[in-house]
């Protein structure tokens, strides 16, 4: 038995949720006002039988007692399995060791923090103090950021060693760095503390006060840090970000405590990259808008361009499978709203802020649909006066349209984009019309079959053969636009698919998938699958995805003529139950289509 089924076993999800959510029994069943969205007609039930919940609201999505925990509390796979172990009482040997070993590296950290701000407020941190009033950084926020002080010699690792922490535990929380000889990792820096959302210490960035490079230094990455997994600000901005819908996103620290200083707290900063998936990911449960406010020179206008083009990339595939498809009607997240502010040339969020406030305030509040931003700013790169300049824009602009997944987006895009070239519609839908057959999204590589050993038809579920045939052939992954996380039951299963679509090599997704989850990716990843065709595993896979959503829409469909049963049923209820009957009948359809022969 897995760990998650063990706790599974143990925690009574009726028990567990009611003490987050006031239950009423309804029937069979027990029901409550979302705790997801606003709403004032209660759509939220929870079955104890299968020991499942699903809201029939505006979330329209449900799961297992570890979905609950995981949406409720922001948390990934292992958090929640370690909350929900505590919970049952059940002690997972495996975990524990990290758990215990990650306090030691938090506890680290805390020191370090007391020792770096005890030394800006020294004599040696005269100068310091005198840059970051220069800066017009206020005295509170000097306080409330914890900023801090290193010494330019190896005065830290001394210090913590003599409070009791080993050579290794600095290591290993990045505080010190071993080649030839152990030396402290940040020397003669501005020290900016790094909090994670639940506000534990997990790293450190610090600028340089002298020449040396690079200007900015992070904590390299630990078992406690990984820069693009989290967001500087946030543990002090998530409120307000919670309470505003929005999240503004810059790239520096400066850029943030200048925001938080002049009024505007939802502000966090990616730490001078592009967003990454994991980011977007701590904002998305809270914010309906996500702004990017990036620096308008930094590196030059061409990397501005590309860290917002790769940001939209990651955002968009982070949502794609959770988007409606057809009268499909689970839709597990709303997608935010993605926009750019473009701020004046040569400016950043901390000079605007505190030199022109009202024009900042203007800049957010104007900012620019994402795609529109793009499109207008790759078509400046080429003079479209020519025909020649046109067609070269053309070609570059379309892999940016085509990857979008709403159809009324695409269409007003595609007539932006005819707009901006100064053609009809017509004549650009001619000149595109070589451009078709290319997926922006393709993949070169290709994995040749292995020994036959794995099939559907075989004792592994038919999660475990998706899955198989996703990791052994990447160029499927193309057609999992068909394909959600919520049709897989299996938590780890889920976890995986999740991360696959936006990993594009398979040791990147071990990186990102929690250390629980990994054996389980083994166990897949040494799977053996039939030699075919590339067509036939094409069928298969789509196949594969038919029933796995027949499946999910039996389950849903269960769920729904149960709450009309126990109860006298909503208009809402009841046109979902239709809908769900409708979709099912067209899946059964699709699924049975016998392969072609030879």
């Amino acid at each position: 038995m897995s760990q998650s089924q063990e706790i599974k076993d143990r925690v009574d999800i009726v028990d567990f949720i009611s003490t987050h959510v006031s239950l009423h029994q309804s029937g069979r069943n027990f029901k409550a006002l979302c705790p997801f969205h606003s709403e004032k007609t209660a759509s939220f039930f929870v079955f104890p039988e299968r020991q499942s919940w699903r809201c029939f609201g505006s979330c329209a999505t449900g799961g297992d007692v570890f979905t609950f925990v995981m949406r409720k509390e922001n948390m990934g796979f292992g958090e929640a399995l370690r909350h929900l172990a505590d919970h049952a009482g059940i002690q997972i040997a495996s975990t524990f060791p990290k758990v215990e070993k990650n306090d030691i590296l938090i506890q680290a950290n805390e020191a370090a923090c007391t020792f770096f701000q005890s030394l800006l407020h020294s004599d040696k941190g005269a100068s310091t103090l005198e840059y970051l009033n220069a800066r017009q950084v206020t005295t509170a926020s000097i306080a409330t950021f914890e900023l801090g002080l290193s010494p330019a010699q190896n005065e830290l690792s001394q210090y913590l060693t003599n409070k009791g922490f080993t050579l290794e535990n600095l290591q290993d929380a990045g505080l010190v760095t071993k080649s030839d000889t152990t030396q402290d990792t940040f020397r003669n820096r501005l020290i900016f503390p790094i909090r994670n959302r639940n506000k534990q210490l997990v790293g450190f960035g610090g600028r340089a006060l002298g020449q040396s490079q690079p200007k900015y230094l992070n904590t390299p990455k630990t078992p406690i840090f990984e820069k693009g997994s989290i967001l500087y600000g946030l543990d002090k901005a998530e409120q307000s970000i919670q309470q505003d819908k929005t999240a503004i996103i810059v790239e520096g620290y400066m850029d943030v405590i200048a925001c938080h200083e002049q009024g505007t707290t939802n502000v966090v900063a990616s730490m001078g990259t592009a967003i990454t998936e994991n980011q977007v990911s701590l904002l998305t449960k809270t914010a309906k808008n996500l702004i990017l406010a990036l620096d308008a020179d930094n590196a030059g206008r061409e990397a501005t361009y590309n860290n917002i083009e790769n940001s939209w990339k990651i955002f968009d595939k982070v949502v794609a499978f959770r988007s409606r498809r057809g009268v499909t009607i689970y839709q597990t997240m709303s997608r935010p709203n993605l926009t750019v502010a473009t701020l004046p040339s040569g400016s950043d969020p901390d000079q605007l802020v505190r030199s022109d406030l009202e024009t900042w305030k203007s800049v957010i509040s104007e900012s620019t649909p994402v795609v529109d931003y793009l499109l207008e700013q790759q078509v400046r790169r080429f003079d479209i006066e020519t025909s020649e300049g046109k067609l070269l824009a053309v070609e570059k602009v379309f892999p940016l349209i085509a990857s979008i997944t709403n159809t009324f987006e695409k269409d007003r895009c595609f007539k932006k984009l005819a707009t901006l070239l100064s053609v009809s519609e017509e004549l650009l839908k001619s000149s595109i019309s070589k451009f078709h057959t290319r997926s922006p999204r393709q993949y070169a590589q290709k994995r040749e079959a292995k020994s036959p050993s794995f099939s559907p038809a075989s004792t592994d579920t038919l999660e475990e053969y998706t899955l198989a045939l996703l990791l052994s052939y990447p160029e499927l992954r193309e057609l999992t636009t068909k394909l959600s996380e919520d049709y897989f039951d299996n938590i780890e299963n889920r976890a995986i698919f999740a991360k696959l679509s936006t990993c594009s090599t398979i040791n990147e997704l071990e990186e990102k998938l929690d250390t629980e989850i990994q054996p389980h990716l083994q166990k897949l990843l040494t799977k053996e699958i039939p030699p075919s065709t590339n067509s036939e595993r094409q069928q298969d896979y789509i196949i594969c995805a038919r029933r796995l959503e027949e499946r999910k829409l039996r389950q849903l469909l269960i769920t729904s003529t149960e709450l009309d049963t126990d109860e006298a049923g909503s208009i809402e209820q009841s046109k979902h139950s239709t809908s769900l009957s409708e979709r099912l009948r067209d899946v059964f359809k699709e699924a049975t289509i016998p392969r072609k022969k030879k």
